[in-house]
């Protein structure tokens, strides 16, 4: 039960700070995502120590959702369905308001606070493309793809389904206009992908 109620809070810490973060950017402070949440200043630094290790956990919350994606105890079934999946999720989460409120947050602190930079960049994108590395070998291992490089091959996929909507999305795109492109491209990106690295 006790364990119930602290992750709940968690979460309406980090719903709190996703929504501070998205209006205030830079400027959001600890006291306002407080106030949001419904907490103590005091029990945000007790809890996080800094507003860049809230960011922190706030920015390592969806990356795990990704990678799970590629866990799934079939993902190797159909490859070219898993990577679909993989980057249906990859568009929805990482073009998402609170992804690039984040992103922008690091950002425009890397000359402040380039550990938080780091640390967003390493808790976010890295992990994702590991996590893709991660598959790449296992699905070269079982026949299933022919990857001589898979760090490459994942980085090579995951610029291939970000591409340029990243960056619109940074300077201003909205979210409703580039959604209508996630089907096609993440469709395209996985097809494509499995005609360059399907078995030889």
């Amino acid at each position: 039960m006790a364990r119930t109620v602290c992750q709940h809070r968690l979460e309406a810490i980090l719903t709190a700070t996703s929504k501070v973060v998205k209006v205030r950017g830079a400027q959001a402070s600890m006291a306002e995502i407080a106030r949001e949440a419904g907490v103590s200043k005091q029990t945000l630094y007790n809890r996080f120590g800094s507003k860049e290790a809230l960011v922190l956990a706030l920015a390592t919350r969806r990356p795990m959702a990704i990678a799970a994606t590629l866990e799934a105890a079939d993902s190797f079934a159909d490859v070219e369905a898993t990577l679909y999946a993989f980057a249906r999720l990859l568009l929805q989460t990482c073009l998402a308001s609170d992804d690039v409120a984040i992103t922008r947050l690091a950002a425009v602190n890397v000359g402040a606070a380039p550990e938080m930079a780091t640390a967003v960049y390493e808790a976010g994108p890295k992990k994702v493309v590991r996590a893709l590395e991660v598959f790449m070998v296992a699905a070269d291992a079982a026949g299933q793809l022919n990857c001589p490089d898979p760090g490459q091959a994942a980085e090579f996929f995951a610029s291939m389904v970000v591409g340029m909507r990243q960056i619109d999305r940074l300077l201003g795109a909205t979210l409703e206009s580039l959604e209508p492109q996630f089907e096609h491209v993440a469709r395209e990106a996985a097809l494509r992908f499995v005609r360059a690295y399907g078995p030889a």
